[in-house]
């Protein structure tokens, strides 16, 4: 654990809320509700058709390059802060500030005594 709080640190990323939300993430992969983070858009929801279409117009190669700015500027620090691509059962989370009023099903009581 030293190591990891170190070297998390340095990287401006809270080890144990992530610690324990990657353990998550590794049980739940690919599922489409209880993963915890990239999960996809579903085809039927409004996300889903908006990204499909916004594929559609700009292509593969500019897609890629929006989709990597996406993912590292923007959807990094909204999932650390607001669990912006988890799942639905979580709501929302922060790995920030672990307890409510944000979700506690992700970070349970035990958790927190870390």
């Amino acid at each position: 654990d030293t190591v990891g709080f170190v070297l998390h640190s340095l990287l401006l990323v809270p080890y144990f809320s992530w610690q324990r939300s990657h353990a998550v993430h590794h049980s739940r992969t690919n599922h489409m509700e209880e993963g915890e983070t990239h999960v996809p858009f579903t085809w039927d929801s409004v996300k889903g058709q908006a990204n499909y279409a916004l594929k559609e117009v700009l292509g593969p190669a500019l897609w890629n390059v929006v989709n990597l700015f996406i993912h590292l500027v923007v959807g990094w620090p909204a999932y650390l802060i607001s669990g912006a691509t988890g799942g639905t059962k979580y709501g929302v989370t922060n790995h920030f500030w672990p307890i409510k009023p944000f979700s506690d099903g992700l970070f349970p009581t035990d958790f927190l005594k870390k």
